[in-house]
C-alpha cells in the first residue's frame, strides 16, 4: 500500500514537473549585409511579460548605429497593445555609436513578437562595413553577442550567440521553468516592527 502511494506521488510530482509553465525568448536573425532584420518573440508558455530585451554588438570593432522598424526614417513598432521604447533613444543616424541595443516594453505578452532592423558598421569608418554575422559571432577571437531578456516576475535569460556557418535565418530558443514572484506576506511588516520594539525595549533594560 505504501509503495502504491509513493509510486502515485512520485508520478503525480513528474506530470507537474512535464506541465510546468516556462518562460522563455526566441530570438531569429535575418536579412542581408550589415543590416539584419531582428525579431524577438516571447515564447513562454506563463502570462508573463516581457519587459526589457538587449542585444550586445560582439566585436567592439563594430557598432550598431541606429534600430528602426525598416530602414531610418519608419518608427519601432510595439507589440499588439504595448509599448516600446529604447534606452537611449536609438534612431537618429547622427553618428551616435552603440555597442549595445536595450529595449523596455510594456504589454509584451507571451506568443507576441516584436520586430526591428538595425544597421552595424566600423568604428573606424562609418562607410565600411562587413556581412552582420561577422559582428555578432563568427567573428574569430572577439567576443559573441550576448541577447538578455527580462521578465515581470523578476526572472533573466541570456544566451551568447554560437558561431555558425549554418543557412540564414539564425533562430535561438532559450526558456526555463518559471518562477512565480514571492509576495511579502501582509503580516510581515507588523511582525517586523514588532521584532525592533522587543530588541529596542532589551537594550533599554
Amino acid at each position: 500500500m505504501l509503495k502504491m502511494f509513493a509510486c502515485a506521488s512520485a508520478f503525480g510530482l513528474m506530470a507537474a514537473s512535464a506541465s510546468a509553465s516556462t518562460v522563455g525568448f526566441t530570438l531569429t536573425l535575418d536579412g542581408n549585409w550589415n543590416t539584419p532584420f531582428i525579431t524577438v518573440e516571447n515564447s513562454g508558455t506563463a502570462k508573463y511579460t516581457l519587459d526589457a530585451f538587449s542585444l550586445s554588438i560582439g566585436d567592439t570593432d563594430y557598432n550598431f548605429d541606429w534600430a528602426r522598424r525598416k530602414k531610418i526614417d519608419t518608427p519601432l513598432v510595439a507589440p499588439p497593445g504595448g509599448t516600446v521604447s529604447t534606452v537611449p533613444d536609438i534612431g537618429d543616424n547622427a553618428g551616435t555609436n552603440f555597442d549595445v541595443l536595450e529595449f523596455s516594453f510594456t504589454g509584451f505578452d507571451a506568443g507576441e513578437s516584436f520586430r526591428f532592423m538595425t544597421d552595424i558598421d566600423l568604428d573606424r569608418d562609418s562607410e565600411a562595413w562587413a556581412f552582420f554575422s561577422e559582428a555578432l559571432f563568427n567573428n574569430g577571437v572577439a567576443e559573441n553577442s550576448v541577447a538578455t531578456a527580462l521578465f515581470s516576475n523578476g526572472q533573466e535569460l541570456s544566451i551568447t550567440l554560437p558561431d555558425t556557418d549554418g543557412p540564414r535565418p539564425y533562430i535561438y530558443d532559450v526558456s526555463a521553468v518559471a518562477i512565480a514572484p514571492v509576495p511579502l506576506p501582509a503580516g510581515a511588516p507588523l511582525v517586523l516592527s514588532g521584532l525592533a520594539g522587543l530588541a529596542l525595549l532589551r537594550r533599554k533594560r
